[in-house]
């Protein structure tokens, strides 16, 4: 049997043919560009911001999926951490689960704003919103404790109180907590309580507000703290929407309005401020010549 003879290759061509190894961040998902890690995110659903009702949906939806996508994907590799770590943290919702009682959702509330103010300080940068629902657990320690933390974020730019117990003893937790306490960064506030007057001084920069105020709260505070008010989201009827033309040159649109039977219609679900004006309008006029 014949062997055939074999050409013996150089030190070059030895070397060419070996598989040099590609960096593994070279490719791929590491190398999209931001927009498309965006994009990519926008699929996992998260807690919209305004959130209105905020109760009943919640505890259905799967608000967590975003964060913890985020953070999974913020752990492979240092390429993936540079973007997705910020996302990760952007927007911290701090809501309870489905079987979650009080005081363990109290306590895990501190201990998650801990883990951004506290134990891994370079994270509180990148919080942008803040989402809770507070319990009447230890109110005076827990929301005290809670506005400490709002504190040392730096770049917060909305704040969603989307449940807080009706007591007196919360109330008064609240307003002490935000007493003498300023927050400059906050551009947005929700707030789920007809007292959210109670808090309003401390954020000097509102530009857009949502909260079912009493009407001599919503004439006084709102329209003296706040005259040029971009965004104002509210329950009203005619008196409110008169009162808005006048006191708030600024404001654009308020899609949570309660119009009155003679104003109701389905086609205006979310007017703007020339529709408000038009409907005032016919309303003053429907009742004039009743």
């Amino acid at each position: 049997m014949l062997l055939r003879h074999r050409k013996r290759r150089t030190g070059d061509e030895l070397s060419a043919s070996v598989s040099v190894p590609v960096d593994a961040n070279s490719r791929g998902l590491p190398v999209f560009p931001y927009e498309l890690h965006l994009e990519i995110l926008s699929y996992c659903p998260s807690l919209p911001v305004p959130k209105i009702r905020a109760e009943k949906d919640y505890k259905k939806s799967d608000y967590r999926t975003r964060y913890e996508t985020a953070r999974s994907l913020s752990q492979t590799c240092s390429a993936l951490r540079a973007v997705y770590l910020p996302l990760a943290w952007q927007d911290l919702d701090l809501l309870p689960g489905a079987r979650s009682n009080q005081r363990n959702f109290a306590i895990e509330t501190i201990a998650r704003l801990e883990m951004v103010t506290v134990r891994a300080p370079f994270l509180a940068q990148h919080v942008r919103s803040v989402s809770v629902v507070l319990t009447n657990v230890s109110p005076m320690a827990v929301y005290s404790e809670f506005v400490e933390h709002l504190l040392k974020l730096p770049n917060l730019h909305t704040l969603q109180i989307l449940k807080i117990p009706a007591t007196a003893t919360c109330l008064d937790a609240l307003k002490d907590a935000f007493e003498d306490v300023t927050l400059p960064s906050v551009h947005t506030l929700n707030i789920h309580a007809y007292e959210a007057h109670i808090i309003m001084n401390s954020f000097p920069n509102l530009g857009s507000l949502l909260s079912p105020l009493h009407l001599f709260a919503f004439r006084g505070s709102v329209a003296r703290s706040f005259p040029t008010i971009e965004d104002l989201q509210f329950r009203v009827n005619k008196c409110y929407i008169e009162f808005a033309i006048q006191r708030f040159p600024n404001l654009r649109i308020t899609p949570w309005i309660f119009f009155p039977a003679a104003m109701r219609n389905k086609k205006y679900q979310n007017p703007t401020i020339q529709d408000i004006k038009a409907r005032s309008f016919r309303f003053s006029a429907t009742l004039a010549n009743q």
